[in-house]
């Protein structure tokens, strides 16, 4: 480090102080091996960039969804490098959400219509077979798209539902009708 200093120091020099000491002669040596150095260097330098570029990481509540030569695979946590020529990647949001769901005049087996409000908790499943039907189903969806995927699945299967159960099941058997709504939705959602 110390002899290139003292290069760098010469080359500044005036050119007849540089002449008489006779370095000059001795610097134009080391110039060309020098720039060839720094240049190496920078490349490298740009080729280590470029490849810790493709590599995602991925946040404990997300999936990275990989695709490329006509397969794709689901990774949850750790990395992947993902080149950008040969794979296509999106993220997947798998934090719990919430979906509003309002049903006016829903008739119900006593034929009675019903107005009803009911919030649904969702989550896709880290369980890879789930992951990978949530990627072919949602694709690179936002949550808000995912969500009026599933309002509109949650809502016909709550009509449904209703239609079958009577007013006393309604309203003092809430957990069988809870299970039945969720084994009906759930059917469709896996799939």
């Amino acid at each position: 480090m110390h002899t290139i200093l003292s290069m760098f120091m010469f080359l500044f020099q005036s050119g007849e102080t540089a002449a008489q000491s006779g370095t000059l002669d001795q610097l134009k040596g080391y110039v060309i091996p020098v720039i060839v150095v720094a240049l190496v260097i920078g490349v490298f330098a740009l080729i280590v960039k470029t490849i810790v570029s493709f590599y995602v990481v991925v946040q404990p509540d997300e999936a990275l969804v990989v695709s490329g030569r006509g397969q794709f695979e689901v990774i949850t946590g750790g990395a992947k490098l993902v080149w950008p020529v040969i794979n296509k990647s999106f993220r997947m949001n798998l934090r719990a959400f919430q979906v509003r769901l309002e049903l006016q005049n829903a008739p119900n087996a006593d034929r009675i219509p019903i107005d009803m409000v009911a919030m649904a908790t969702c989550k896709i499943s880290k369980e890879q077979e789930m992951l990978k039907k949530a990627a072919e189903n949602f694709g690179d969806k936002n949550l808000d798209q995912i969500s009026e995927i599933i309002f509109n699945a949650l809502e016909g299967h709550l009509r449904i539902v209703i239609g079958q159960i009577n007013m006393n099941t309604i309203l003092s058997e809430r957990d069988q009708f809870n299970a039945k709504i969720q084994s009906e939705a759930a059917t469709e959602l896996a799939h």
